[in-house]
């Protein structure tokens, strides 16, 4: 089957996560106005499958089994997105070397270092029978559009050409193997251990104020003296991104400045009590950044017992947010310390070996070969401690650094929590499906019968010792993780009394939620975003869908008017600018020039305050900008 590419609307890229109301089956959302392709005869494939493209080139697919409709899934995302797909897998799996050299054996090794080590095959035959066959299928699909490429000749996305290599063949079981999810707060445990040592502790709340209101304590048996950016090693690789200057010319940095403030996502469901129609509505704007090719691949899958239609990502089988014939389904990220750092004490004469529970324990080592285009193979040893992986090591001061993370446990099958989630019938159906869901995430919910729910879902630690993730630990044995809390430790909202819910990454624990005991978070976004969400639903007792695409693009800005209001008297020569901010509504738009007068101020202010709090010998460790 050739692929045409067709100019896609903003519209079709948005797909995923504009306001949604449920009004029926997904199969019948948009018109087919061309005639279907199909597949057929191709290996995996059980059933001949149809494919029609509509106006906005998304594909939708039917099939005559839920298999089947992952299969196309599979085969039409590595249409569409080849050279994507083909570099997110090598980089998950450790093989960009082998294509673009020697500065990528660090990413590799990382990578590497990061897959799981457990029993692949044991962990996919524990998984529910259906998101086993649907996962096969998945990768089944991707293979037999590599398979057909070739055997056709039919021409690969330039990026094969122009680096002169070939995608590789999937393995159904690196979906259980690719865990690396590098996002949580170690590099903050690293800052707040070195503020620590220089008495500085305090001024850290400058640059992330704690939430819920948390006292800092350096874990017993820390030195913090002794605590580096080095000790991040190997994970501090997964962190900082890939050595992509060789490659193309890298975009420019992001402005240091207080707009990291408005990053994030928002997400709401309205009940049908508060809407015009007496249906629900689902909104959902996830901010992701432009791309090319863009985050999200958006299809429609349908089969017997599946239609679910939204974007997905690239690697990724199914439908990450959108809707079933049955409910609507968005997210934002949610707060969780799923990664601990743990410092490990190691023998003078035998540093492969580190004391754990009263005594000396030799770490576990596995070697493993990287290949490297132009250069010969390099062969690097692995280690890793009960903690976890071990990060890094220095002989010479009897140390290295291990990492827990939630995402390397047994059963955290996060790469195939879609096709549970895809297939879900009502909210009971949707809550156990999130179980293998190991992201923290926010997830909303909306059905056909009148229903609307928040779940909260994601890894969650279970520490011990008091430790609450916020600086390093030793890794002596009295810090070691006991495993993960179930999905119910996590909050949920069903239906909930005042008709409505939102989520904009702020901290949405329930008031009577046990936090210091389960130990969640304690680093949010803050409540700017959500405060208007919450002000415009509270004040809107028959939404409408017109309304809620509207908050979407909402420019108000509270933080701003709260910051005008503070403006003192001022010299005369300046008078007409206070004057214009005054008169100010608050709109941060292109055409109003109080708005972009008040992004320059209080981009300079925020400068200045921060040359005025923070000491000049503490700036390397606290950047800008303050929190607001």
């Amino acid at each position: 089957m050739t692929h045409h590419p067709t100019a896609l609307s903003r519209r079709h890229l948005l797909l995923g996560g504009v306001a949604a109301s449920l009004v029926g089956g997904a199969a019948r959302a948009l018109a087919r106005t061309e005639t279907p392709s199909r597949m057929v005869g191709l290996a995996g494939l059980d059933a001949p499958v149809e494919v029609f493209e509509d106006q906005w080139g998304v594909p939708h697919v039917r099939a005559a089994s839920v298999p089947d409709a992952f299969f196309a899934n599979g085969y039409l995302i590595a249409r569409d997105r080849l050279w994507q797909l083909d570099f997110d897998y090598r980089r998950s799996i450790g093989r960009l070397a082998e294509v673009f050299g020697p500065d990528f054996v660090p990413s590799d090794t990382a990578n590497r270092l990061f897959l799981f080590r457990g029993d692949a095959q044991a962990e996919f035959a524990a998984l529910p029978p259906t998101v086993q066959a649907c996962a096969r299928a998945y990768v089944a699909g991707i293979n037999a559009y590599l398979e057909q490429a070739r055997a056709t000749g039919e021409k690969l996305p330039p990026e094969f050409t122009i680096f002169s290599y070939h995608p590789l063949q999937w393995d159904v079981l690196d979906l259980v193997r690719i865990r690396a999810e590098a996002t949580g707060n170690t590099k903050a445990e690293i800052r707040r251990a070195r503020l620590a040592a220089q008495g500085a502790l305090d001024y850290d709340a400058l640059i992330m104020p704690l939430r819920p209101a948390h006292k800092l304590k350096v874990p017993d048996g820390l030195d913090v003296h002794a605590v580096t950016e080095q000790d991040l090693g190997l994970f501090g690789v997964l962190q900082d991104g890939l050595p992509l200057s060789g490659l193309h010319r890298p975009p420019p940095q992001s402005e240091g400045d207080h707009r990291r403030a408005n990053e994030g996502s928002n997400a709401w469901v309205i009940a049908p009590t508060r809407t015009a129609t007496g249906r629900p509505i689902l909104a959902n704007d996830p901010h992701l950044s432009f791309s090319s090719p863009g985050p999200r691949h958006v299809i429609h899958l349908t089969a017997p017992g599946l239609d679910v239609i939204g974007g997905g990502s690239a690697g990724m089988p199914g439908v990450m947010q959108g809707h079933t014939a049955h409910f609507a389904f968005g997210r934002t990220n949610f707060h969780i310390d799923q990664e601990d750092l743990f410092i490990l004490r190691t023998h003078p004469a035998h540093p492969e070996r580190y004391f754990h529970n009263g005594r000396w324990v030799e770490m576990e080592r596995m070697e493993t070969t990287i290949a490297v285009r132009g250069e010969a193979a390099r062969t690097v040893t692995l280690r890793y401690a009960a903690q976890g992986p071990v990060v890094s090591e220095d002989a010479a001061r009897n140390r290295a650094v291990a990492v827990s993370a939630t995402w390397l446990y047994p059963g955290a099958n996060g790469m195939l929590a879609n096709i549970g989630i895809n297939l879900a019938q009502d909210w009971s159906s949707f809550r156990a499906a999130l179980k293998l869901h190991t992201s923290p995430t926010n997830f909303t919910y909306a059905d056909t019968a009148g229903n609307i729910g928040w779940q909260a879902a994601g890894g969650l630690p279970e520490r011990t010792g008091g430790h609450d993730g916020l600086m390093p630990a030793p890794g002596d044995g009295r810090y070691d993780w006991k495993g993960l809390q179930p999905l119910d430790a996590l909050p949920n909202s069903f239906n909930p009394a005042r008709g409505w819910f939102g989520t904009s990454n702020e901290l949405n624990l329930p008031a009577d939620y046990p936090y210091e005991q389960r130990c969640v978070s304690y680093e949010w976004k803050d409540p700017y975003r959500y405060n208007r969400v919450a002000e415009v639903l509270a004040a809107s007792p028959h939404a409408t869908l017109a309304q809620s695409v509207a908050l979407q693009h909402d420019t108000l800005s509270h933080l701003a008017l709260s910051v005008v209001k503070l403006l003192p008297d001022v010299p005369a020569d300046i008078r007409a600018e206070a004057d214009l901010l005054r008169r100010w509504d608050g709109r941060v738009e292109a055409k109003s020039a109080a708005a972009a007068l008040y992004e320059v101020w209080w981009t300079r202010l925020n400068t200045l305050f921060y040359q005025a709090l923070v000491p000049e010998n503490l700036r390397a460790l606290l950047p800008q900008p303050l929190n607001a």
